[in-house]
């Protein structure tokens, strides 16, 4: 690795930042009142606390962020009206996360963006951002008793599986862009639901084959502790943190 390698792959860090900014924006501005000033003074009291949370900042963006808005909402509905809308932040947070997903995979039909050295570094920092984010913030759901959001039982289940495709289809991507062909990409990518690290026969490099390991934790987390925790859990009108 070059200067060049770490000026792009920094570049790519402050470009998600500024894209996870403006996504999350978008999706809390239409359930939110006075969203600007309440977003700044979040901002102002949570910022020093997100940089010094080292997992955050520097290896996920997305739960750094998500971190703001959340604080934004409670700060500015109260501990009432706060849970609801939290619940519907995060709905529509992972819709849209999905259908985002769904867009890169046609972009990178293109032969250009396919090889662009920085795309390809925007995806690997988009799947460690975005896997990292869910995997913390269900673990989170799992053990925590104290709930801020009103999600239910079967709003969390569908939340996992939401997860899971979405998980499945950044892999998907990611094997997309080391030159594995779409067939055998999409082979690799249904290994997040059978919690089974792919065989990656076509590649030889030693980072490439750590990513359907990290893949298979990936799947453990949603399948065999979220799943099995939420399937197990009464349909309680409980506070939830996610």
């Amino acid at each position: 690795m070059n200067i060049i390698d770490i000026f792009i792959i920094l570049l790519c860090i402050i470009v998600y930042y500024a894209l996870i900014f403006l996504f999350n924006y978008l999706v809390f501005r239409p359930i939110s009142k006075n969203k600007e000033k309440c977003i700044l003074k979040v901002i102002k009291k949570n910022f020093l606390g997100c940089i010094l949370n080292f997992i955050s900042i520097f290896i996920s963006p997305d739960y750094a962020l998500t971190y703001i808005f959340k604080e934004a909402i409670k700060h500015q509905n109260g501990k009432k009206k706060a849970p609801k809308i939290l619940a519907n932040y995060i709905k529509e947070k992972n819709k849209w996360n999905i259908v985002i997903s769904t867009i890169i995979i046609l972009l990178l039909s293109c032969y250009y963006l396919r090889n662009c050295t920085f795309i390809h570094y925007l995806l690997y920092t988009r799947l460690i951002s975005r896997t990292m984010e869910i995997n913390i913030s269900f673990l989170q759901d799992v053990f925590d008793k104290n709930k801020s959001s009103a999600l239910h039982k079967y709003d969390r289940i569908k939340l996992a599986f939401g997860s899971l495709v979405e998980e499945a289809v950044m892999f998907f991507e990611i094997y997309v862009i080391t030159s594995i062909t779409f067939e055998n990409s999409i082979l690799y990518a249904l290994h997040s639901f059978i919690i089974q690290p792919a065989n990656l026969k076509e590649i030889e490099n030693f980072f490439y084959k750590l990513i359907p390991i990290y893949q298979t934790i990936c799947s453990i987390i949603l399948i065999t502790i979220s799943f099995a925790k939420y399937i197990g859990t009464k349909d309680e009108k409980t506070k939830r943190r996610r």
